[in-house]
């Protein structure tokens, strides 16, 4: 008996390899259908008698296996190091320094600065000191973002945005480096980072919500070809989830995400 369905329903069937369903009770299947975007029959070929019209895609014995959820990705945040400086594949000191140097010139103003990914002395690069960015005398703050996000190093000027100074208690779950006087070295790890984030990215978003929507729109494009179709982003801001609400509108938001915790809705792709 053949399935009813509208001119508007778009149906595929994907066959001619392995598709692994992730099912213990069905492991392996021959085909797998999927109708206005969804899968809708999984199975062995005769299935595909109950579709009068579809359009087959050969797998051409590959293996087709469901996409993957990630669960801990800050899309929102990721996203607007867009406007920072893109440390890839630069390590030594003078070359991160000359990138900052460069990046002041060509984007004049008084805003903060971002670099990211930095790689320290295990990845092959170097470490740094709030004495680093303030010999580069830009006035302006520079925040410098360790490639695993658990450590930064901060400008003076970005210490002082962020409240941070001699008097500066460590937080639950994170340190304030300091020298033998007590003072900031710059170098922030894990939850003592949080401070500098906050007054950054309130900074950041001053852009407007469809610039930042775009921006997010972008970046989860990239998630794409390795198989991510679905983030569970934490700590979303309320101007992030004005730009995740905008795309989801619009029908622009390339994955699923669950925003935490200002508003935990799922918005689906």
């Amino acid at each position: 008996m053949e399935k009813n369905t509208s001119e508007n329903e778009e149906i595929i069937a994907f066959a001619g390899g392995q598709i692994l369903t992730m099912d213990p009770e069905k492991e392996h299947a021959e085909v797998v259908v999927i109708q206005n975007a969804r899968i809708v029959d999984v199975g062995d070929k005769n299935i595909l008698k109950s579709y009068a019209e579809f359009e087959l895609i050969s797998l051409k014995g590959k293996t087709l296996i469901p996409a993957f959820i990630d669960a801990h990705n800050h899309l929102s945040w990721g996203c607007l190091l867009l406007k920072g400086i893109n440390l890839r594949g630069i390590f030594r000191k003078e070359d991160v320094l000359q990138k900052i140097t460069d990046y002041a010139q060509e984007n004049p103003g008084n805003g903060w600065i971002i670099a990211y990914p930095w790689m320290d002395v295990e990845q092959g690069g170097d470490e740094f000191t709030k004495e680093d960015m303030d010999s580069l005398n830009l006035e302006r703050p520079v925040l410098l973002i360790h490639h695993s996000f658990h450590k930064s190093t901060a400008s003076s000027k970005a210490l002082e945005l962020a409240g941070i100074d001699k008097s500066t208690q460590d937080p639950s779950f994170g340190t304030v480096i300091k020298d033998e006087d007590g003072n900031p070295t710059g170098l922030l790890m894990e939850h003592a980072q949080f401070p500098l984030f906050k007054v950054a990215m309130e900074s950041s978003t001053e852009i407007s919500t469809g610039e930042y929507a775009d921006l997010i729109e972008a970046r989860a494009k990239e998630l794409i070809p390795f198989g991510i179709t679905a983030v569970h982003d934490p700590g979303v801001t309320p101007a992030a989830e004005s730009a995740y609400n905008l795309l989801h509108s619009e029908g622009r938001l390339p994955v699923s995400v669950l925003m935490m915790p200002h508003g935990e809705a799922m918005l689906d792709n």
